[in-house]
This record gives C-alpha cells, structure tokens and sequence, in this order.
C-alpha cells in the first residue's frame, strides 16, 4: 500500500512545488521605463515670456512597452503649450511593460513633468539677445536646457525641465533699444 502512495505524494509535492514556482514568478509592478529620447524641452515662447509650469499626464502603455498617444490624457496642465512639449516627448519613449506570469500586460503610467526657469548657474545674456523683441523665440532656443527623470512611486515617473531665466527684453539692464 505504501508504494502506491509513494508515487501518488511524489506527483502532489511535484504539482505543489511547480505550484509554488509560478506563482514566485516575478511579477512587475508597473512599467519601467527603456528609453527617454527625447526629453520634453521648454517651449520657446513660453520660455521668452520667463513662464514656468507643470503638467501630469496618463499614458496607456501597451504589452510591448509602447505608448498610446491618442489614449493618453492630460490630468494637469498650467498651460498647452507644456502639454504639447511632454506628450510629443512621452509618445516616442519605451517602456518595459508591466509583466504577469512573464508575459507583457498593458499597463499606463503617470507622468509629472515640472518646467522652471533657473535664477542662477546660467551664462549672461549676450546684448544681441536684449535688443530682440519678446516676439522672437529663437532667443529662447538658444539658451541651455538640462531635464532630468527619476520614478516618482509605483506606475510613475517625474521628471523637469530647467532653462535660463531670459532677462525681461526691455528691461535688459546696461542696454538701450536701438
């Protein structure tokens, strides 16, 4: 009698272990993020006009990792202009995606994008981007931009954009309007 119990307890201890093993599997809490090329950057007229803002936005992330752009919503926004800059930027990075049982689920992910203008560590303004008006943004794009991306907590990701304060254009002190 033992030894048909034998086999019986084996295929049991067999089916629990195996069990026990995918359920162990390891499972992702949300996506990761691959690639993060390109960074949202500071829209230019926003930037020339010295406004600094944030946006949060949820992004579907399909079982491969891709984001859906026209799935995607704005929750926050200071003003379009950001909207536009971050989800242009987030539509063309990767994720790992989310995984169940090894397998790619769809999944979403929270951004939080801040854009603020630095007071200070910044080069001085040449006198030719004084004497241009508020009109023209190619002053803004010509000043240096750093980002920077870190998670922010399950299924979330933060990230900033930090450009030069631009001096007021009429206001550029030691330089008269010609």
């Amino acid at each position: 009698m033992s030894t048909r119990r034998l086999p019986a307890t084996w295929l049991t201890t067999l089916l629990l272990g195996a069990a026990c093993y995918w359920r162990s599997a390891p499972d992702t809490d949300a996506p990761g993020i691959v690639a993060t090329v390109p960074m949202p950057g500071f829209p230019a007229m926003l930037h020339s006009a010295n406004v600094e803002g944030e946006v949060r936005v949820v992004v579907p992330v399909d079982a491969n990792g891709n984001p859906d752009r026209r799935a995607a919503r704005v929750i926050r926004s200071s003003h379009e202009l950001f909207s536009l800059a971050v989800m242009n930027a987030v539509a063309k990075w990767r994720f790992e995606p989310r995984r169940r049982d090894r397998q790619g689920v769809a999944d979403s992910v929270t951004v939080h994008w801040m854009f603020v203008l630095n007071r200070k560590d910044c080069p001085g303004v040449p006198e030719s981007v004084c004497r241009r008006t508020a009109k023209d943004d190619s002053a803004a794009l010509a000043t240096p931009q750093r980002t920077s991306l870190g998670k922010a907590g399950r299924g979330a990701v933060e990230g900033m954009t930090t450009a030069c304060l631009l001096p007021g254009y009429a206001a550029c002190i030691g330089v008269r309007s010609s």
